[in-house]
């Protein structure tokens, strides 16, 4: 098709991306606007974060196509501090109703 070759480039270079929720382990937040990385590449900031007394630190940030799996492990950066982080399946939690 016509787009193809610049379809594939897109692919190639991560621009194509997914919003995805993600969960920090701990219980410090990192601010809004940090770095995201993904495989050791800078992907994206953090979108926001909120504390959730049934799920902990949870957020959001966009990631490229591939690493938008739940599981998929993120480094969030700033200030010189690390937040180890992973993705994870939105509803962050089950309803229960």
């Amino acid at each position: 098709f016509p787009g193809e070759t610049a379809f594939a480039e897109r692919l190639r270079t991560g621009a194509i991306r997914r919003l995805v929720g993600f969960t920090v382990a701990g219980a410090d937040a990192p601010p809004v606007g940090a770095t995201v990385s993904a495989a050791g590449r800078a992907v994206d900031r953090v979108r926001s974060i909120d504390i959730s007394p049934r799920a902990g630190v949870i957020g959001m940030t966009a990631v490229p196509l591939g690493a938008n799996a739940p599981g998929t492990p993120l480094v969030i950066s700033s200030g010189g501090r690390e937040w180890q982080a992973m993705v994870a399946k939105v509803p962050f939690v089950k309803d229960e109703t």
